[in-house]
């Protein structure tokens, strides 16, 4: 994986050059799996924020943050609907990761043709799932869970790119 690659929606495009920058420096493949290593001991419960600082002392915490919601929405980890108590005294929101394979969470759509015009999003959830996790020896998925992926991805992407047209 290019360290150089950024994942698509990693900054806005009103953010200032200086966020585009750093964006293009960032290796948020290679943190959302640190993330979700880290955060796998604790899948039954699950934790917050706070606690994957800690075990990721060399990550600063506004690198750690941002890959949450990017892994929610890639199906990687989930909400459990409780909170803990933060070293601030303020709550955090604790999630768990979720056993592969994953499914990208896509907004509830009202209408067949409204999905259709997901797809772009749903393709980008997608990349970032192969990306994060497909080949990757250190978590020792086997060549049948990559195929499964890919197989269940090509079946979405078909669904979502060719649907029945309903009104």
């Amino acid at each position: 994986m290019n360290a150089n690659q950024v994942i698509p929606g990693l900054t806005r495009g009103t953010d200032p050059y200086t966020s585009h920058l750093a964006g293009s420096k960032v290796n948020a493949h290679q943190l959302m799996e640190a993330i979700y290593t880290v955060m796998t001991p604790y899948s039954q419960h699950g934790c917050t924020s706070d606690e994957v600082e800690i075990m990721l002392p060399h990550i600063l915490s506004h690198s750690i943050t941002p890959r949450f919601k990017q892994m929610l929405d890639a199906g990687m980890i989930e909400l459990t609907g409780q909170t803990k108590k933060a070293r601030t005294g303020r709550q955090q929101l604790v999630r768990r990761v979720l056993p592969p394979p994953f499914y990208p969470r896509i907004a509830p759509q009202s209408a067949t043709r409204r999905l259709h015009k997901a797809a772009p999003e749903i393709l980008r959830q997608l990349t970032t799932m192969v990306l994060v996790f497909g080949g990757t020896t250190r978590l020792e998925f086997r060549e049948d869970y990559k195929a499964t992926v890919i197989a269940k991805a090509r079946n979405l992407i078909n669904q979502v790119t060719n649907p029945p047209l309903q009104d």
